[in-house]
């Protein structure tokens, strides 16, 4: 850390559950960003919280229904009645919430774990509120940009696109996805896709965090012809996505950005001098 200026925050605990929640809620605040959590501190540390969104893999939803169960914190999952658990969310989903109040983690690591469905996608939490539309898709825009980026890395196209916007203050979740008429990771394509799905779909709110999620991934090395774009214009948007990638590559995504992300409004020339999406810190001996 002296030598890079470089911070890494660990995470420690009896299993992997554990170990990211203590990642999540006291390694990142604590100044050794170190933080631990075990069964016997499980009463302590984890039952007091009663944000229960902050508890990674309860999602402002499962919180929201938690909340309409007369559960709000931690200790009240712990306590709740697991056939009722069960039977509003599911066998599994039911039960798996109840052990996670309890610090339980059934899952073998060495077991391979298979997704059901395969996503590329990004998501940053935005400065500030933003309500203007114009403001959300000048973002939004940024990271359709950068996850086609890695979607070209991988040799991936995207047949599927969703957006996701969250408002913490209001608890509120908007969600739109739209399948494409064909697979593509050309950069403009895809942002105009994102575009006309956000204004045709998004009335107005608050948005706090905004994600963007490409799926029905497939491979690159078949192309299908789009009747919306002729193969030359396609050619075109292709290089041109390839020298971007190329300099940005070589000399940094600051080198090279579009004329939208110099706006107000703009994250990308920001978050391209954080580590990890955090701020770096900075070592005093």
């Amino acid at each position: 850390m002296t030598q890079t200026g470089l911070y890494t925050t660990v995470g420690i605990g009896d299993n992997p559950t554990l170990a990211k929640i203590a990642l999540d809620l006291y390694a990142k605040h604590d100044p050794s960003f170190i933080g631990d959590l075990h069964f016997e501190t499980v009463p302590e540390k984890l039952w007091p919280i009663n944000q229960l969104d902050r508890i990674w893999s309860i999602g402002h939803r499962t919180a929201h229904k938690l909340n309409q169960m007369g559960i709000y914190s931690m200790a009240d999952l712990a306590h709740a009645n697991p056939f009722r658990l069960r039977k509003v969310f599911g066998p599994q989903n039911g039960l798996r919430l109840y052990a996670l109040a309890w610090g339980v983690d059934r899952t073998l690591i060495r077991e391979k774990v298979i997704p059901a469905s395969q996503s590329l996608g990004n998501s940053q939490i935005l400065p500030r509120p933003y309500t203007d539309i114009n403001d959300i898709r000048i973002v939004l825009q940024e990271i359709v940009a950068q996850v086609a980026t890695r979607l070209r890395q991988q040799h991936l196209l995207a047949g599927t696109i969703s957006i996701q916007i969250n408002s913490f203050t209001t608890r509120q979740q908007w969600q739109q996805t739209q399948r494409l008429a064909t697979p593509t990771n050309v950069t403009q394509i895809l942002q105009r896709h994102a575009a006309a799905l956000l204004t045709q779909h998004w009335q107005s709110g608050v948005a706090q965090q905004l994600a963007v999620y490409f799926g029905e991934l497939s491979s690159d090395t078949v192309t299908q012809l789009d009747l919306f774009n002729t193969p030359a214009t396609l050619a075109k948007q292709q290089q041109l996505d390839q020298a971007i990638d190329q300099i940005r590559q070589r000399f940094g995504l600051t080198k090279l950005v579009y004329g939208a992300s110099l706006d107000a409004a703009a994250t990308a020339i920001s978050r391209a001098n954080l580590v990890g999406g955090h701020q770096g810190g900075q070592v005093n001996d």
